[in-house]
């Protein structure tokens, strides 16, 4: 599991409420986690194939996400 962050707030990290989302209502959601610039943590699992990490934001983000969502 990442380690906690500045955006991690609650009783279960974001990568656990992931997890359980899936088990009980969507066992492929996918999730974009991005940021403003590159802090060398996340609130996603890194090992995650269903969790996009972007770092820096411009007008490709839109295409990235929907090839990420598509594929």
């Amino acid at each position: 599991m990442a380690s906690p962050s500045s955006t991690w707030a609650g009783r279960t990290h974001a990568s656990q409420a992931l997890d359980d989302y899936r088990r009980t209502v969507a066992g492929h959601a996918r999730v974009v986690v991005a940021s403003m610039t590159a802090a060398g943590h996340t609130i996603s699992d890194p090992r995650d194939a269903g969790v996009l990490n972007m770092a820096g934001i411009d007008a490709s983000l839109p295409m990235v996400v929907g090839g990420f969502i598509r594929s």
